[in-house]
Parts: structure tokens; C-alpha cells; sequence
């Protein structure tokens, strides 16, 4: 049987994460930024964080994405959307496509700081103390499903191919697994990078305790959105790599139970970070 566009760019995809998962942990246990903790708090650390993605994945990708991501509904919302209306050569149709869901992207994620429902999901995310490869898979499922839906709605408005989301996912996917490595990137490479992408380090920056740099760099890509927009936030961090949230620094809060139930724990009156 033969597999479509969207079938081969899935199984490049886990591919690509699993080995890229695999040479970013040993590229952190060579160039490690922070100092690398013991090993059976790094194994607990990274079961947590996974666990949580597991979760996320039972309960919205194979759950409610299972319903809601069919294959013939998707393509029905891409075929009435903006876009798929205009006609476009497929290099056009490809590079708008991109852009959208970049900026897309950026959105979203200035949306899950800005409003207070949503950040109480976004927060657990944001909540990890100690930043390695296993943060790029801390995200609680309320946050897996505002993406879902948001994408949906990305889709249906602007009439995006569902292969082209497919292909953009393996494109930033290395850079995204990047984002939260716990390795040091040579400050030419760094410098050079961010004038047109979300580096490592300035996402780290993102990740900092201190408010006015977590509430930046909002981009998942491409440094432009956060430049146009004025979030842009250069660092370096005021004292160094620290990352976490102060009121969600208890232990009880890194374990998948405590990270599921944060957003109902009513500690989110208020946001002293």
C-alpha cells in the first residue's frame, strides 16, 4: 500500500525525534551549559517530564486528535480556507504556508502568557527548574489541546494543506528539541543564528524566573515576529542560567501528578514570578 505525503512526513518525523532525542543527551553530557545533576535526579527529572507527554499524548493525539483530525475533515476545512482560494504556485502556496504558521505559532504562544486560563496550563511548562532535552516534552494536556483546536482553526481559515503542517513540523522540529538542551552553544554561532532564528539561547532566556524575560521571545521559529512586534528580549540572563518559577518550586510540583493538577491547584491569583 502506498503512503501518502502526510504518512511519509510522519514516520520522518519520529524518526528524526528519536534520533535527534538520542545525539542532543549526548551532546549535553559533552558540552553540558549547567553543571549536569547526579544521575538518579536526572532519571527522575526526565520521567516526570516525559510521563507528563505520555499522558498528553494518550489523552488529546490519540484521544480527541483521533476524532478530530481526520484526514477528510482536515483536507475539507484546508480546501475552503483563504488561501487554497487564490490559486497559488505550490513554491507560493509552500513559503505562505510557512510563514503563517510561523507567526501562528508565535501567537499562541504569546497567548498562553497573556491570558490567565490559558498560562495556568502554559505554566507547567515553564515551571521546570532544570532545562535539559526532556523539557522539550513538559506540556500539560490543556496546552496540547488549545494547540489542537488552534490549529484547526489556522487550517480553516487560511486553507493550509494538512502535509505542509506536517513538513513544517520536521522542519523546526531539530531547532525545537534545541530550544531547552542543556548544552552550550559557541556565542559566534549564537549571534549569528538569532538574526533570523529562535536560538537556543534566546529561548533560554524565555525560560528565566524573572518575569519581564519569561513574558519575551515568544517566537518557535524564526526572530522575526518577536523583533516586529517588540518582545524581543536579547539577555543575556541578569545572573546566570536559572530557570523555573518561584511558586512552583516545590517538589510536590515536578512530579506528573503535581504537574497535572497545577493548573487547579489555586496558587494562579496572582503571578509573582
Amino acid at each position: 500500500m502506498d503512503s501518502t505525503p502526510e504518512e511519509t512526513i510522519r514516520l520522518l518525523h519520529y524518526c528524526l525525534l528519536i534520533g535527534g532525542v538520542i545525539l542532543i543527551y549526548g551532546i549535553e553530557n559533552r558540552y553540558p551549559l549547567t553543571a549536569i545533576p547526579a544521575f538518579r535526579d536526572r532519571v527522575g527529572h526526565a520521567g516526570a517530564n516525559l510521563g507528563l507527554w505520555l499522558f498528553s499524548l494518550i489523552l488529546v493525539d490519540l484521544g480527541l486528535g483521533a476524532f478530530l483530525n481526520q484526514q477528510p475533515l482536515l483536507d475539507h476545512l484546508a480546501n475552503q480556507g483563504f488561501l487554497a482560494s487564490l490559486g497559488l504556485p505550490s513554491f507560493w502556496l509552500i513559503l505562505i504556508s510557512l510563514l503563517i504558521l510561523d507567526l501562528a505559532g508565535y501567537t499562541i504562544h504569546y497567548l498562553l502568557h497573556r491570558l490567565p486560563w490559558l498560562w495556568t496550563f502554559h505554566s507547567v511548562h515553564h515551571s521546570d527548574p532544570e532545562l535539559d532535552i526532556s523539557t522539550s516534552f513538559r506540556f500539560h494536556p490543556g496546552e496540547a489541546l488549545t494547540g489542537l483546536l488552534w490549529l484547526m482553526l489556522i487550517i480553516a481559515v487560511f486553507g493550509i494543506p494538512v502535509w505542509l503542517i506536517a513538513l513544517r513540523s520536521l522542519i523546526i522540529l531539530p531547532l525545537s528539541l534545541m530550544h531547552h538542551a542543556n548544552v552550550t552553544i559557541p556565542d559566534p554561532i549564537e549571534r549569528s543564528l538569532r538574526l533570523v532564528l529562535v536560538t537556543p539561547g534566546l529561548h533560554k532566556i524565555h525560560h528565566s524566573p524573572r518575569q519581564p524575560e519569561t513574558d519575551s521571545n515568544y517566537g518557535l521559529f524564526l526572530s522575526v515576529w518577536d523583533r516586529l512586534f517588540g518582545t524581543l528580549h536579547p539577555g543575556p540572563l541578569a545572573a546566570g542560567p536559572r530557570y523555573g518559577l518561584s511558586y512552583l518550586g516545590d517538589t510536590k510540583w515536578q512530579s506528573v501528578w503535581g504537574m497535572l493538577r497545577t493548573p487547579w491547584s489555586g496558587i494562579f491569583s496572582s503571578r509573582n514570578i
